[in-house]
């Protein structure tokens, strides 16, 4: 009999845990089998308190030690939650900020050699946009870095995109594929909703550089 209540427990617990389904957060598939994990325990220990063998003192007890036990586990839960979300949060701020930096770097040291090369190397007298697929092959618009041919990097990122080119401007935009940005319902270019992403404009009077989201 042991086994099988065991058993039910194990089944039940295991199926509340999967119901809320997959998502980024654990906490909601982690207070479902919580909560069926705590109307098991109670159901178990109604069915122990009906047990003829205990005395009216023995069961007060158990309801007393049961009672505590449960506020204790339910207050030490609801502080494991709070405390693991505030650490997710702090921890999505700073690759925020880390992933701004990143980006403000390469994006414009990237492009700032562009217009250095179409004001002191351009013998041929060639436009910005013609300067920039020069730099960087082929320059065709919506391809990601990482397709270009020769970027100056080991590691050409998949994240940052050329989206406009013409003679007197190039325009690109950098989007972190899960670094959240400051608006959780912006669109961002070619991925993900929500995350953090820079655009960089580049003319012959200089560079723009605007964070989005």
């Amino acid at each position: 009999m042991t086994a099988l209540w065991l058993l039910v427990g194990f089944v039940l617990v295991g199926v509340a845990f999967y119901l809320p389904g997959r998502t980024t957060d654990l906490w909601p598939n982690i207070n479902a089998a919580g909560l069926v994990l705590l109307a098991y325990l109670v159901a178990l220990l109604a069915v122990f308190y009906r047990r003829k063998d205990l005395t009216l003192r023995r069961r007060n007890v158990i309801i007393l030690l049961s009672a505590v036990s449960v506020i204790a586990a339910v207050l030490s839960w609801r502080q494991m939650e709070d405390q693991s979300n505030w650490q997710r949060n702090k921890l999505g701020e700073i690759g925020s900020i880390i992933g701004r930096g990143i980006y403000n770097d390469m994006v414009k040291d990237s492009l700032l050699v562009v217009l250095e090369d179409f004001y002191h190397n351009n013998g041929k007298k060639l436009s910005l946009g013609e300067v920039y697929k020069k730099r960087y092959p082929p320059g065709n618009v919506g391809d990601a870095w990482s397709t270009i041919e020769q970027s100056g990097r080991p590691n050409p990122p998949d994240d940052v995109f050329l989206v406009e080119i013409s003679d007197s401007h190039v325009v690109l935009v950098a989007r972190h594929p899960w670094y959240r940005g400051n608006n959780a319902e912006f669109l961002n270019f070619n991925g993900p909703k929500g995350t953090l992403q820079v655009r960089a404009t580049l003319t012959q009077k200089g560079l723009q550089y605007v964070t989005e989201n």
